[in-house]
């Protein structure tokens, strides 16, 4: 919070304002240092701030971009749209940068999280001479079905 930010509400509230040690300290009558004590924490929680959400390593990051499996709006689409802040991906860290008001990254970091907790990581090994077989089927589901996040042949290890 700026010094100037911290004067402006002093005045308007007719109280003292003091900061020490990561505190913010009201000092005047009663109701005019509740007034300012509200009056900050409005400000605060409006602050834009901005955080990353670490990626797992098994979740592709277009599941977030892309629509659901029933139709729903991808999940970014629905967290900037109610949450009014701004996500984007950044692939060379893994992450989410989230930015916005201090309440919206923080509900948005929840909701994610709850999105990423609802994928299951599992490996279905196959056999060389099945790889024709299933080829088709694995390119149509990446895509069309967003929650598959990642799929992969390894035709060198032997099938269980």
């Amino acid at each position: 919070v700026s010094e100037e930010r911290l004067e402006q509400l002093a005045q308007s509230c007719d109280c003292e304002i003091e900061i020490a040690r990561s505190r913010i300290y009201v000092y005047g009558s009663r109701p005019n240092a509740d007034l300012a004590a509200r009056q900050m924490n409005d400000y605060i929680s409006r602050a834009s701030v901005a955080e990353q959400l670490d990626l797992p390593r098994d979740l592709g990051p277009h599941v977030f971009t892309a629509t659901g499996p029933n139709g729903e709006d991808p999940i970014f689409e629905q967290l900037e749209a109610s949450l009014a802040v701004k996500l984007s991906i950044m692939r060379d860290r893994r992450g989410i940068s989230i930015r916005g008001s201090s309440d919206g990254v923080m509900e948005s970091k929840r909701q994610l999280q709850h999105f990423i907790n609802t994928f299951i990581g599992m490996s279905v090994k196959i056999t060389p001479e099945q790889v024709p077989l299933v080829d088709g089927l694995v390119r149509n589901f990446i895509r069309p079905l967003p929650y598959i996040a990642h799929a992969a042949v390894d035709s060198a290890s032997p099938a269980i």
